[in-house]
């Protein structure tokens, strides 16, 4: 009888021992898949930023571009306003020097 409890609580110690180890192996295992994710997700996050700075650039390179464009046609019609103005100017100079004259030359 004391045999069959020795028995017994070998068993049950040896049941524990197995228990602990496969408790250690899936503790390890788990660690090791946070670690597989966690590099993984390293790996997409630094994809994803890399493909977001070359936009970037790409956008900032692109609108330099556009920026030249944009100042070419700004002083193009800058150009033609001026030219419009000094049009504008020497077309009703005469009518303007004679109204001036005869106000100041009216005498009431």
């Amino acid at each position: 009888m004391a045999n069959q409890s020795y028995f017994g609580i070998r068993q049950l110690l040896e049941a524990e021992e197995q228990a602990q180890d496969i408790i250690e192996k899936a503790r390890r295992q788990r660690l090791e898949h946070l670690k597989k994710a966690r590099a993984k997700a390293e790996e997409e996050i630094e994809a994803y930023r890399q493909e977001k700075e070359q936009e970037f650039k790409d956008q900032f390179a692109g609108g330099g571009s556009d920026e030249a464009q944009l100042q070419t046609e700004l002083d193009i019609k800058t150009k033609e306003d001026i030219k419009n103005m000094k049009a504008a100017y020497e077309a009703k100079k005469k009518d303007i020097v004679s109204l001036i004259l005869s106000t100041v030359s009216a005498v009431d």
